[in-house]
């Protein structure tokens, strides 16, 4: 796998629902979570984000806010 520095990627993909999705949950008062994963996960969690031009933390936060409502 090649590492490439931020300014070298592709920019994301748009996506209109997600986009407002994050906007809304970036309103609220953060709080830092930090988490221990096994990094296969980390690594294919890393792959799963790239692949839809995000961020790992712009694709779990939606899959979290979920999970407890």
């Amino acid at each position: 796998m090649a590492l490439t520095s931020k300014a070298n990627r592709a920019p994301a993909v748009s996506h209109p629902d997600k986009d407002k999705a994050y906007e809304e949950l970036r309103k609220e008062p953060q709080k830092r979570l930090n988490l221990d994963v096994p990094l296969d996960l980390h690594r294919k969690l890393k792959a799963r984000a790239s692949e839809q031009g995000v961020s790992i933390r712009d694709m779990l936060l939606p899959l979290l806010k979920e999970l407890v409502e």
